[in-house]
């Protein structure tokens, strides 16, 4: 379950995470088997503490701060590997938008200013400490804009928890507040005409 990806590579993806897993989230790894001479067998998942990381229809959900093995195994119970993996509390969320200046994305630390009709794609990350975690904390995302102003941004969804498209409608000044795992972050919003 483990493939290291190199930070350019926007293509990649990796099979396990590169960092704990934050409570109450979901991964669902990517698993490849190679084993010399042989295609890839059919194989299952199981948790060696349910209780910190359990695993439900082959996602791995993290329940409680602590570390749990992954077994990868064949639906005969033959072991092929195992992967530890870590849960942890997260005490932070932050809010990031694309790079405009190429590859990654960078934390909104300010109000963004939109023209009416453009658009930002926005997304969510927990953050344990210093370090990011890793899963889908199942973020929710809502806009309140100022009184009377009507609606000045649209939040729309892209079927992923942990991003939203924000589209500047009209004029005026709005709030987007993302909440998951327990935690919230705020980003204000200018819509200039």
């Amino acid at each position: 379950m483990f493939k290291e990806c190199s930070p350019a590579d926007a293509g990649c993806r990796r099979a396990a995470p590169a960092a704990p897993l934050a409570v109450g989230s979901r991964l669902r790894p990517d698993v490849q088997v190679d084993v010399a001479g042989s295609v890839m067998p059919v194989i299952a998942l199981a948790s060696s503490r349910p209780e910190v990381v359990d695993v439900v229809d082959g996602a791995m959900i993290a329940r409680a701060p602590g570390m749990a093995a992954v077994v990868i195994a064949t639906p005969d119970g033959t072991v092929i590997d195992f992967q530890h993996l870590w849960v942890a509390d997260a005490d932070r969320l932050v809010v990031e938008r694309p790079s405009p200046l190429g590859g990654g994305a960078e934390e909104i630390v300010g109000p963004l200013e939109l023209v009416a009709g453009e658009s930002v794609l926005l997304s969510s990350t927990l953050l344990g400490g210093a370090q990011r975690l890793a899963g889908d904390g199942g973020a929710t995302w809502t806009a309140t804009a100022c009184d009377g102003c009507g609606e000045v941004v649209a939040l729309l969804q892209d079927g992923v928890a942990g991003r939203r498209r924000v589209v500047a409608r009209a004029p005026g000044t709005a709030r987007v507040t993302v909440t998951a795992s327990g935690v919230t972050a705020t980003v204000d919003v200018a819509v200039v005409p």
